[in-house]
């Protein structure tokens, strides 16, 4: 028995993230660099 699988197309919401980055240790030169090109990508 073959079941049927109907897929309803909606439009994706959009969802607000906020981006931390930054601090007091020796990777803060990378997060930095990575909340930058999360920034670029999706702002």
């Amino acid at each position: 028995m073959e079941r049927e699988t109907i897929v309803k197309e909606t439009k994706p919401e959009k969802m607000r993230v906020g981006i931390v980055m930054g601090g007091i240790s020796s990777e803060r030169e990378i997060s930095l660099e990575s909340g930058r090109n999360i920034t670029c990508i999706h702002g």
